[in-house]
């Protein structure tokens, strides 16, 4: 970097030195309501300041599990069946039969 750039950098950073490092209003309030909180005797880990995620049991996960993928499966073949840009192969081989349902999975069913 040139000494004028270098310059016109640092008096940028002077001047506006109370703007660009100012601390965050959200991370004020965030620290003001912990800080509250042991004030208060209360436990500082019950009022989470930031959530990411949340913790799951086994069944809840499995649950939610099953029933994303049956509604991606089901709206992936409601895309299929809809669009009608993607070629069936009609036109070339006779379209069979299906002999049972049993073997399908569930969001088959439903979509058939």
């Amino acid at each position: 970097m040139s000494k004028t750039k270098t310059d016109q950098l640092v008096l940028f950073l002077m001047e506006n030195h109370t703007e660009l490092f100012k601390t965050p209003v959200s991370l004020i309030e965030t620290v003001t309501k912990q800080l509250q909180t042991l004030q208060q005797g209360r436990d500082p880990d019950t009022t989470a300041a930031f959530t990411f995620c949340q913790q799951l049991t086994v069944e809840q996960y499995e649950e939610q599990r099953e029933l994303a993928t049956m509604k991606q499966l089901q709206q992936l073949i409601q895309d299929l069946t809809q669009n009608t840009t993607l070629h069936t192969g009609e036109t070339d081989v006779k379209k069979k039969p299906v002999a049972s349902n049993t073997g399908n999975p569930v969001c088959f069913h439903s979509s058939l």
